[in-house]
């Protein structure tokens, strides 16, 4: 464990989450395409054209996870600063496109550049979109290297499974429509400004507790399975309140009171971060005083021995990857079967899902209910009915 109190790995896990919860930030083109339409004079289908770029910077990660590779995985062995520097430069990276992206958006709504062609326009959504992948490749990956027993619960607690939205990115959406509900209801371009904001600043303030902490200890799975049950409350939280809107109509004050909601189930991983430090601090100490008391012979048979080369696959189950079959590139892994089946399956789930999202705003207006479906999708994104 590092010597310094905000360099371990459940300060970045925390750290991690809390950026997941504002990236989700595609999910909310609902909110202000409206705007966009009626402030460029578009079509419908120029409007689609417009989200099918924001799609397309969303769900490309290729320069991400090449960037990522380079800044992270690659170096890590060779210097030791990469440890620090490789995931915020992907954070970085990230965060700037963020801001170019929305906050140009947020001049073209409001008329800064008059009309613009859409081609521009086209392009601030790509960047804008494309700052997810970022943000999540960099997450992503240090919870892999930090949680190599538990990967897949990290990996899920802050973002998605093929098309399904789940942990804290899926609910991200869901937050960020709650903030423009009881601040900006009504003010798309506000709330476009704030997400520009916001968006941004969140990642830039965070990243620098996002490090990359190799090693097992036996505390992980308690700490990971709190911050799943704060998925589960903060989702089944938000499903209630917008039940509860769709019921009665809420004043603003009940407004404030369910962000208010909201903002302290958030901290809960801040909380829990601490709670995990101590708790792994205690079982070394107690590890190291029994390993003390023990005779010099007795030290020697509970001793720390070099386990068997995973290279070395006779007798361990074909289940397990070897270190060279779980650091092939991404060359290597076009080569293979599952790749492509998982290229298929996230193709046509993501496609209808976008298709949909692009449109929700339009269909709501149709429905004489403006907006209103918007709120909903996030909820459905994270799988709960």
């Amino acid at each position: 464990m590092s010597r310094t109190p905000f360099n371990n790995k459940w300060i970045t896990t925390a750290s991690s989450i809390l950026i997941q919860t504002t990236t989700g930030t595609p999910s909310t083109f609902g909110i202000y395409s409206s705007a966009l339409k009626s402030s460029q004079s578009y079509t419908q289908s120029t409007l689609d054209v417009v989200s099918v770029f924001k799609d397309l910077g969303a769900n490309l990660g290729l320069l991400a996870g090449l960037l990522c590779t380079q800044s992270i995985i690659k170096d890590r062995d060779h210097d030791r600063n990469h440890r620090h520097y490789g995931p915020r430069i992907v954070i970085l990276v990230g965060s700037v496109l963020c801001f170019v992206g929305y906050f140009g958006t947020w001049l073209t709504v409001v008329g800064v550049f008059g009309r613009l062609p859409v081609a521009v326009v086209c392009v601030f959504m790509a960047l804008a979109g494309q700052s997810m992948p970022f943000f999540n490749t960099a997450d992503v990956v240090t919870s892999v290297l930090k949680f190599r027993e538990y990967s897949g619960t990290a990996v899920g607690i802050k973002r998605e499974n093929l098309h399904e939205r789940m942990g804290f990115l899926g609910l991200s959406g869901a937050i960020l429509i709650q903030v423009y509900r009881t601040i900006f209801k009504n003010d798309s371009t506000g709330f476009l400004l704030m997400v520009s904001i916001l968006c941004t600043l969140n990642p830039l303030w965070l990243m620098w507790f996002v490090n990359i902490h190799e090693g097992y200890d036996d505390n992980e799975k308690e700490p990971l399975n709190s911050f799943s049950i704060v998925i589960i409350v903060l989702a089944a939280y938000l499903v209630a309140v917008i039940i509860l809107e769709s019921v009665i109509s809420l004043p603003l004050w009940a407004h404030i009171l369910v962000l208010a909601g909201i903002l302290l189930i958030l901290a809960s991983p801040v909380w829990i971060a601490p709670k995990a430090i101590r708790a792994s601090s205690y079982e070394a100490k107690k590890t190291s005083f029994v390993e003390e008391q023990l005779p010099d012979a007795e030290k020697d048979k509970v001793g720390y021995h070099r386990l068997p080369d995973l290279t070395d696959r006779e007798g361990i189950p074909s289940d397990i990857l070897t270190e060279e079959e779980s650091n092939i590139n991404l060359l290597q892994a076009m080569r293979t079967v599952n790749f492509w089946l998982l290229f298929l399956a996230s193709a046509c789930g993501i496609g209808s899902r976008l298709a949909t999202l692009n449109s929700i705003t339009q269909i709501g207006e149709l429905a004489t209910r403006p907006r209103r479906p918007a709120l909903w999708y996030p909820y459905g994104e994270y799988g709960i009915p």
